[in-house]
């Protein structure tokens, strides 16, 4: 039997230097997306497969079917949870002939990114991790919207981390001495 390879090359050359394609994930349905940064992924695509956590987390949370608030069967509009099931959603990357990457940033479409991390993170497991990560690093390690969520979510566990990282770094530095 002969066997077929199909090779994905998601490398070019744009101005003599060699990039990454970076992705979203794009419902082309409701018109809204997901961007891998505020969930802190990469946003190459196997910076956002590889890590199985983050924006992949964020769309399993958009595409659960059949979850119920507090034992309430009535499905509900308030809650994020099952948003997205049975619409045409695509991780569509910015090289894509589609244009989709690049129409994303513009009307009618709409980032529902934050949202969905502050709907991810009232999960007691999901939460904690972060948490506990926040109250170890602080926020030296999170940029853009992951910063100011993580600030707005976890705001002493933060502080606390910025000050750890600092005390260890002068406590370091002194014992270098």
């Amino acid at each position: 039997m002969k066997r077929t390879s199909v090779r994905i090359n998601l490398i070019i050359i744009k101005n003599n230097t060699i990039m990454g394609q970076y992705f979203k994930v794009v419902n082309k349905t409701k018109k809204e997306y997901l961007s891998p940064y505020t969930f802190g992924n990469g946003a190459k695509m196997w910076e956002i497969v590889a890590s199985g956590k983050g924006v992949l987390q964020g769309l399993g949370l958009l595409l659960a079917e059949g979850h119920y608030i507090d034992g309430d069967e009535t499905p509900t509009h308030k809650s994020l949870i099952g948003r997205w099931v049975g619409d045409s959603i695509t991780m569509v990357g910015d090289y894509a002939k589609s244009e989709l990457y690049h129409k994303c940033e513009k009307s009618p479409y709409k980032d529902i990114s934050m949202d969905v991390a502050r709907e991810l993170y009232k999960d007691s497991w999901i939460g904690n991790q972060k948490r506990k990560y926040c109250k170890e690093h602080g926020t030296q390690w999170f940029f853009g919207d992951e910063k100011d969520l993580m600030l707005e979510l976890f705001p002493l566990e933060c502080h606390e981390g910025d000050l750890r990282q600092k005390f260890d770094f002068v406590e370091k530095e002194q014992s270098d001495e």
